[in-house]
């Protein structure tokens, strides 16, 4: 026992700041258990890239230190997945929210014209009553007054009405095309690569599979919920999110300084170039033109199961046809990462 305290003092007196430093993280890690008490996204990662850092520096390190190393770092992803998926829960609830208020805000106005035109109504039919004892003449008149007012009334109200309806549908689309939402088409897919595989009834298509169709007659199968479409390393540039029946198109290209030039995703959309513009030319398509206004870069929602990619994408400034990829006739089942995987540095190197 004396022998193994002393090893124990030796060891803290030799590794006392990591091992304190450890004691801390396991702390935060234990108090970010709960679900209310979750950090920020990006918090737990600081984290494990400061972890990361005192195990390089770490002196005399022994296997024990590295295994409680690993330990918290893995304990830290699973707490930082789990803060992502509680800030996109938030983010949902608060759009929700917003729309909400919305829908009650006009229902408000609508009823507040609704109950001026009745009143309108009710003050003609007394005016109305008040006349009849007038001769032939002026009831008539009266008559085809108050036709001719309640005539104008109604198409007040049903333009009322219209306009509201067309506020409504404005916001929904302003919504859809800043937040990268995509709703499947009804256009059969095409003839691909993958079609020997998904008409052979000894290879069955896993549930939920979706075709990826892109450069020369070249497909590839997924079906994970959250999928990258084109990878270059091992960085995603576009990608997409299944939320229930919700598609969300993530596309994040960069310049030679790794500084944004266009970001869209579930969040909204971010452009800091004037040589691309994005546009939402129907609800199952997202279009990126250049300065001249010719087509960069398309991605379509077929149909419930298909998606088609054309054109380029941008990577540290350096624009990657994918349809003149040295590619025809591919297909690929089910890709650990990125369904079209380029080559290229994972991160871009930062140049003057």
């Amino acid at each position: 026992m004396a022998e193994f305290q002393q090893r124990m003092r030796q060891e803290w007196k030799q590794h006392w700041f990591y091992l304190l430093f450890q004691i801390i993280t396991l702390s935060w890690i234990v108090w970010w258990i709960w679900r209310n008490h979750l950090p920020l996204p990006g918090v737990a990662v600081a984290v494990i890239a400061v972890l990361a850092a005192l195990m390089s520096v770490h002196t005399n390190i022994q296997p024990h230190h590295k295994f409680i190393y690993f330990l918290l770092i893995g304990a830290l992803l699973v707490t930082e997945i789990r803060a992502i998926k509680k800030d996109r829960e938030e983010a949902q609830k608060e759009q929700y929210l917003i729309n909400q208020r919305a829908d009650d805000r006009l229902t408000a106005l609508l009823g507040s014209e609704r109950d001026n035109t009745k009143k309108l109504l009710d003050q003609e039919n007394v005016n109305f009553s008040a006349n009849l004892k007038q001769d032939q003449v002026e009831f008539e008149g009266t008559i085809a007054a108050l036709l001719t007012t309640h005539k104008q009334d109604a198409r007040e109200f049903a333009g009322i009405v219209q306009q509201g309806n067309k506020m409504i549908q404005s916001q929904r689309d302003i919504s859809e095309q800043f937040a990268g939402r995509l709703v499947p088409g009804d256009t059969p897919t095409p003839a691909n690569a993958c079609d020997a595989m998904a008409n052979n009834p000894q290879t069955p298509l896993l549930p939920d599979t979706t075709t990826v169709l892109w450069g020369n007659n070249n497909a590839a199968l997924t079906n994970k919920a959250t999928s990258s479409l084109i990878d270059v390393g091992d960085t995603s540039v576009v990608a997409i999110d299944r939320h229930g029946s919700n598609v969300y198109l993530s596309v994040d290209f960069r310049d030679k300084q790794n500084q944004i030039l266009i970001r869209l995703n579930k969040n909204g959309l971010v452009t800091r170039t004037v040589d691309l513009s994005v546009l939402h030319p129907d609800k199952s398509t997202f279009l990126i033109e250049d300065r001249l206004g010719e087509e960069f870069f398309r991605i379509t929602y077929l149909n419930p199961h298909a998606f088609q990619i054309s054109g380029k994408i941008v990577f540290c400034g350096r624009p990657i046809d994918i349809d003149k990829l040295p590619f025809s006739n591919d297909c690929t089942a089910y890709p650990g990462k990125g369904v079209i995987k380029l080559l290229g540095d994972s991160k871009c190197p930062m140049q003057p």
